[in-house]
Order: C-alpha cells, then sequence, then structure tokens
C-alpha cells in the first residue's frame, strides 16, 4: 500500500472540509445574531379566523386527553374553532375519549397502506369538501402536543398580518428523561430557533418541524388538496411553501410542547423517516401539485433550493466527511501496524483528529443551542452537561439511520406508530 499517497489524500480532504465551512459560515453566523434578536411582536387583531385544529390520533389513548384538554382552554374565542380527532376505528379507546370530551372523531373509511398522518389529514379535507364544511386555515397538532393556552389566539393575531403558514415554538414535555430526550430537543431547536427563524426574518419562509402550525385553507385549495402525504408530511409542506412563494412566519412567542422518543429503537425508526422523507419531499410535492401558484421567477426559485439546502448539505458533508477520514484512516492505521508502523502512526494521529473534529462540533452546536435558547429549554445544569457531551451520539445515530435506511431500501417507506407515554418532567408545563 502507497501509505504516502494515503496521507496526502487525507490531508486534501481535511483541507476541503474546511474550506467549505469557512465558505458557507456566513450563514451560521447570520442565523446565531438572528436568534438572539428580539422577535418583533404582532399587533391583536378583533378580526377571527375559523381554525380547524387536527390531530391524527391512532391508538393514541395515552396522551390524547391531555391535548384535548390543552385545546379546550385556549383563550381564543370558541366559536371561531372545532377540535378534530382522528383515528381508524371505533374500538380505538380514543374514540371513547373524544366523545366523553365533546370533541368532533373523524373515523376514516379507507386506510389500506396509507398509513402516514398526511394520508389522515387529507382523508379528512376531503370529508369537509364533501360535506361542505368550510375552515379558513387547518392547525396541525400530534396527539402528545400540549398547547400552551393563547396559542390559537396568537396564531390567528399572526394570520391577520396576511401569514398563510405560521408556528410557534416547539417546546418539550420530557426533554430531561435521558440522553436520546435532551438532544433530541437540541437538535429540534436548533432546527427552529437558527433555521427556521432566520429563514422567517430574511425570506419570508420557515421550516415547518412536525406539528404546531397552521396553513391557509386557501393555500390547500390551489394545491388541489392536501397533497403532503409522504413519511415527512411537514418536509414536503416546507418545500411547497419555498417553491410556491407562500408566506409564511415562524413566531416564538407562545409555546407548545412535544414529546420526544426516549427509546433508541423509537429515535432509529424516526431517523430513518426523517432522512429519507426529506430527501424525497421537494419532487413530491412539486410533482402532485396542480396548481397555477409559482409567483417567483426562475431566478428567485433558484436562490430559494440555494437556501433551502444550505443550511444541512455543508455541515452534513463536512460530518461525513470527517466521520469516513477518521474510518479509513483508523483501519488502514490498523492494518499498517505491522507493515509500516512509520505510517501507521501518523494515520492513526489523523484519525483521532478528525474523531475530535466531529465530537468537538456536535458539543459545540448544543452548547451554542443551549446558551441561546436556555430560557425556553429550562434545562438544569446536570441535563445542560448532558445534553452538550453526548449530542455527538445523536448525531452518530443519525449517519447510522442513513446507512440503514440505504442498505435497506423498504425501510424508508415503512410506517412505523412511536409510542408516546405521557410522561412530563417539564414542570414549567
Amino acid at each position: 500500500m502507497n501509505y504516502p499517497f494515503v496521507i496526502t489524500i487525507s490531508n486534501i480532504v481535511s483541507i476541503a472540509m474546511f474550506i467549505l465551512m469557512l465558505a458557507v459560515s456566513w450563514y451560521y453566523v447570520m442565523a446565531f445574531f438572528l436568534a438572539v434578536k428580539k422577535q418583533k411582536k404582532v399587533p391583536h387583531s378583533d378580526k377571527k379566523t375559523k381554525f380547524a385544529i387536527i390531530v391524527p390520533a391512532r391508538n393514541e389513548s395515552r396522551v390524547i386527553r391531555k391535548n384535548i384538554e390543552s385545546l379546550l382552554k385556549q383563550t381564543y374565542d370558541k366559536n371561531y374553532y372545532d377540535i378534530w380527532i382522528i383515528i381508524e376505528s371505533k374500538d380505538d379507546p380514543t374514540y371513547l375519549i373524544c366523545k366523553k370530551m365533546g370533541v368532533n372523531c373523524f373515523i376514516r373509511p379507507e386506510i389500506g397502506n396509507r398509513r402516514t398522518k398526511g394520508f389522515a389529514i387529507q382523508d379528512l379535507y376531503n370529508y369537509f369538501k364533501d360535506n361542505d364544511i368550510k375552515y379558513d386555515a387547518f392547525m396541525i397538532f400530534d396527539a402528545d402536543n400540549i398547547v400552551s393556552p393563547r396559542y390559537v389566539e396568537i396564531m390567528n393575531d399572526l394570520r391577520q398580518t396576511g401569514v398563510q403558514l405560521g408556528l410557534g415554538y416547539r417546546n418539550y414535555t420530557n426533554s430531561s428523561t435521558n440522553w436520546i430526550t435532551c438532544t433530541s430537543a437540541v437538535f429540534f431547536t436548533y432546527m427552529m430557533t437558527f433555521t427556521a427563524n432566520m429563514r422567517s426574518r430574511l425570506f419570508r419562509k420557515s421550516t415547518v418541524c412536525g406539528t404546531g402550525y397552521f396553513l391557509d385553507t386557501k393555500v390547500i385549495d390551489e394545491a388541489g388538496g392536501w397533497i403532503f402525504t409522504g413519511m415527512t408530511e411537514d418536509m414536503q409542506v416546507t418545500a411547497y411553501c419555498y417553491y410556491h412563494d407562500v408566506k409564511c412566519r415562524y413566531y416564538p412567542v407562545v409555546d407548545f410542547y412535544d414529546e420526544q422518543c426516549s427509546t433508541l429503537k423509537a429515535l432509529h425508526n424516526q431517523s430513518v423517516r426523517w432522512i429519507y422523507g426529506f430527501l424525497g419531499s421537494k419532487t413530491k410535492a412539486l410533482k402532485e401539485s396542480d396548481a397555477d401558484y409559482h409567483t417567483l421567477s426562475k431566478w428567485k426559485r433558484f436562490l430559494a433550493n440555494i437556501e433551502y439546502h444550505v443550511s444541512f448539505i455543508p455541515f452534513v458533508i463536512f460530518m461525513i466527511s470527517a466521520t469516513l477520514v477518521f474510518v479509513l484512516d483508523f483501519i488502514i492505521s490498523a492494518v499498517g501496524a505491522v507493515q509500516a508502523p512509520e505510517y501507521a502512526g501518523t494515520l492513526f494521529g489523523y484519525s483521532m483528529i478528525s474523531l475530535a473534529i466531529i465530537y468537538g462540533s456536535s458539543c459545540f452546536i448544543a452548547f451554542v443551542v443551549i446558551l441561546v435558547d436556555n430560557k425556553k429549554l429550562k434545562f438544569n445544569f446536570a441535563t445542560k452537561i448532558w445534553a452538550v457531551f453526548t449530542f455527538f451520539f445523536f448525531y452518530a445515530e443519525l449517519l447510522i439511520a442513513a446507512i440503514d435506511g440505504l442498505i435497506h431500501p423498504k425501510k424508508r417507506g415503512v410506517w412505523k406508530q412511536i409510542e408516546h407515554t405521557g410522561t412530563i418532567t417539564n414542570k414549567d408545563i
């Protein structure tokens, strides 16, 4: 083996990684400064939006009661929002809970292989159309979400400013349970506080991350119905809004709370779905749309596409490249320990440097997120330390999930329910 050549290639890759990160570092620096900038509040409006609050809740009887209670306690005028819980059968205990609490329970007529949340919402949208039930906007939550009392009221104020898609701050019910939940909280907080916030301030766009958002019915109708039926319908909604010039705003002055996965198995299944759902989301949203809703020029649409990826791709390339350098250098140094010990030591040293870069970058990201958003996250000191030093393993799980989905393509399209416990460790709720 030509060890000097391997060392040269390793050096070239490492230099290329740093050049890449330097080339786009302005993006992350700008995201940081916008994240700490005070949010400009929208004025209160007496004009009302008629909301359909939609909660897909198949076999979610453990958590649905707390969700409905939080929605019934909204300060918003009860005449201007209806709660719709979506299930698949009357045998689901969720059905009796809904009836007892006096909210609408929609039972899907046909399911087949249409298991995703998006298909459930699509069925309800079609039911509204068939029965001439009209709403100004859809607001989507998961069954495990707990919604702050003023959430709907403030989202109405936001919509009255002309926003067609709006969402508040995603907080967490169980972020202090273990390293999985606290690192998940760090990851999603980065997505919203940095990525979604910057897009909202600069481009009138946002990252839809899970639930908690409203979408104007006009946008849905012009798209040809609820077309967001993939494994990650939130990323499809994000892509559609980007390419169709839908006015969005991330508005973190009010919270909704989400339960994070607390087991490695659940996190892995979720990660496979996220990664491959994200990669396929734009094409599906664009191809399935029959709306004449393209108000962006081709040039602006091209810039939007660049921005849509720049928050993810450069860092992903950097981390994957560093990981590959670490793995290859480590393997070659192990093989060459006998054949060429004078080079093996150098390669082993390079592998440790790459590992240190990966781990250090992960710790730095978690530290910055907690520094900026600690008032919202409310981590105690032990959880802060735990989150910073274990965020690397969350990244490692994403990489393993990507490899798993690559090796087993069938897993990319398999919908698996995430079991929710309803446990709340965030006492501030």
